[in-house]
């Protein structure tokens, strides 16, 4: 009976069920099937809260918090208090690495080459979705586009400027290309540097809850791999903004980040796309992943970023709409103390031409 109701179409009630049979445990005493049907349960709530098809609701995640309470009062054995002193290590050595993040000085200039790949035939007979305004169809099959942005940021005294000017077409030439053109591409990442900030830092680390999901190699470095996700409402408390969330890859040896794959709910671009297309939003997904792999002194910086709207059936079968891949190069770091009458983003442009 309970296979054929964990395969039902209410993930809530599985939920509900596994909370309920943890609480008769924990009146029973039976402190393992309590501890594992509550993990169940939270695992559940979670599926459901993070899930890019059902709107974000309080009084799950109310009870996703209740049932985490409720484990957090159970006997632990020697595994999980290593685990959890771990995480907590992890955290902190985090949150003094976003500190650096926040008062550091920066001024440094790179390229953003992003490679565009637009697939229209996967539309079929919709002349818009998302993102993606072939205007009025005239495009079809897949269309390839590379752009190259020159990107700037500066941070000093807690202001932050961010410059993007449009560069250089790399592809085909095409008749259209206006020289000065500035937004060709659908999607561009603001302020990436500092994505950790708002998931790891001292400030934002009591609004979330976190779990270490364990080690895992990337590239040469071994990292630990921790979720986070919202204690409280979707949108902030402060802002009313979304709150990002999602998994980050945390170098093991100087905790600094690595990765950050976003949950694609968190990000309020997600949600005008849901807004945008009721009629076939089930069956649409999207992922962003920012990486930090150039590192300079203690410091990470973007290096890689994707992006990808794409649908996705029961079989698991996936049609690419729309991917963005993202690569910053060409880094020059510059002195935030020297003054200069022409900046040396401008001095670069001014080169180019």
């Amino acid at each position: 009976a309970l296979a054929l109701f964990q395969q039902s179409a209410f993930p809530e009630r599985i939920a509900q069920f596994y909370q309920a049979e943890a609480s008769l445990n924990i009146k029973n005493k039976q402190t393992e099937a309590a501890r594992k049907n509550l993990n169940r349960a939270i695992e559940t709530y979670e599926t459901i809260l993070k899930s890019f098809n059902k709107k974000w609701t309080d009084s799950l995640n109310k009870q996703r918090r209740r049932c985490i309470d409720d484990l957090n009062r159970l006997s632990k054995n020697k595994a999980e208090k290593d685990a959890d002193r771990r995480l907590k290590t992890i955290l902190n050595k985090l949150g003094k690495y976003c500190a650096q993040l926040e008062n550091r000085s920066f001024f440094f200039y790179c390229e953003e080459n992003i490679r565009e790949t637009i697939d229209y035939s996967i539309l079929g007979s919709r002349k818009r979705f998302g993102s993606v305004n072939p205007g009025g169809r005239k495009k079809s099959g897949k269309h390839l586009d590379h752009f190259v942005y020159s990107y700037q940021l500066i941070q000093k005294n807690g202001e932050i400027k961010e410059t993007r000017k449009f560069l250089r077409y790399a592809g085909k030439k095409k008749k259209w290309l206006k020289r000065n053109e500035q937004d060709r591409t659908r999607v561009m990442l603001a302020k990436i540097i500092f994505g950790p900030i708002g998931i790891f830092s001292y400030y934002w680390q009591p609004y979330f809850d976190y779990k270490l999901l364990g080690k895992e190699k990337l590239g040469n470095d071994t990292t630990y791999i921790v979720e986070c996700i919202p204690k409280y409402p979707f949108t902030s408390i402060e802002t009313h903004q979304n709150q990002l969330f999602g998994k980050a890859w945390v170098n093991a040896s100087d905790y600094t980040v690595l990765k950050i794959q976003w949950e694609p709910k968190s990000i309020g671009y997600a949600n005008r796309l849901i807004e945008f297309r009721r009629d076939v939003y089930p069956k649409f997904k999207f992922d962003l992943v920012s990486e930090y792999r150039l590192k300079k002194a203690g410091i990470r910086y973007p290096t890689n970023g994707y992006y990808r709207e794409y649908f996705a059936d029961k079989a698991g079968r996936e049609d690419t709409l729309l991917k963005l891949e993202v690569l910053y190069n060409n880094f020059k770091f510059f002195n935030v103390e020297t003054n200069t009458e022409i900046s040396p983003l401008e001095e670069m442009m001014k080169n180019t031409r």
